[in-house]
């Protein structure tokens, strides 16, 4: 079993994504707001509005963090390689940041754009460190 200290990489990873996604609350919150829209239900708009735009990359970020949070966690108790572990941590979290950054600035397709594929890239590589906890366990 690897010590824990082999996984800081990893560990202030995820410490950057929690900080990013709590400065997205407040940023939501304050386009929400800046265009008059009621507390406490979800943002009215489509993509053109970039306060539908703010509000759905938070959201996305609350139902993104906790698969993270869980196979990142496993990866590390399960004692998992650490250099993979923490090189993957870093790309998801890059992945997340280049996803908010097309999201939030409207960059490319709705469907199928850059965006998209950053999504994508991040929820591989939480395959992959869900594969890595379950080789170290058996």
């Amino acid at each position: 079993m690897q010590s824990i200290s082999q996984y800081q990489p990893a560990l202030l990873s995820m410490t950057l994504l929690v900080l990013a996604v709590l400065m997205q609350t407040g940023i939501a919150t304050i386009f929400k707001i800046r265009s008059n829209q009621k507390p406490g239900v979800p943002a009215s708009g489509d993509y053109h509005d970039i306060t539908y735009r703010m509000y759905r990359t938070h959201m996305n970020s609350l139902e993104t963090l906790p698969v993270f949070t869980v196979t990142l966690g496993l990866a590390i108790i399960s004692g998992a390689n650490s250099w993979w572990v923490n090189l993957l941590a870093g790309l998801y979290v890059a992945s997340r940041y280049g996803y908010w950054f097309f999201y939030a600035s409207n960059i490319g397709k709705f469907a199928g754009g850059p965006r998209s594929m950053l999504f994508g890239l991040g929820t591989a590589l939480n395959v992959a460190l869900a594969i890595m906890a379950l080789i170290a366990i058996l």
